[in-house]
């Protein structure tokens, strides 16, 4: 009874891929054919945005918090 007794270590399990990673393996769905795939246009390229000059940063910073920018000068102006 205890001789007949395999460890998982010694048997090979039947369902074992054989890829490199270990993980499970991609297969494509089947009913999809090959042409209906292919048909679809690919996504259009993303627009970037240009670069914001300095100017830009100044006023959109003094707008979001205006008192910092305001403290500086006349701190600045009584030194």
């Amino acid at each position: 009874m205890g001789a007949t007794h395999s460890t998982p270590f010694t048997s090979t399990a039947s369902c074992e891929s054989s890829n490199d990673g270990g993980g499970p393996s991609y297969e494509p769905d089947s009913n999809i054919p090959s042409a209906a795939a292919s048909s679809v246009p690919p996504a259009p390229m993303p627009v970037l945005a240009r670069p914001e000059t300095f100017e830009e940063k100044l006023y959109r910073k003094f707008k979001a918090e205006p008192l910092i920018p305001i403290g500086c000068l006349t701190t600045a102006y009584f030194l």
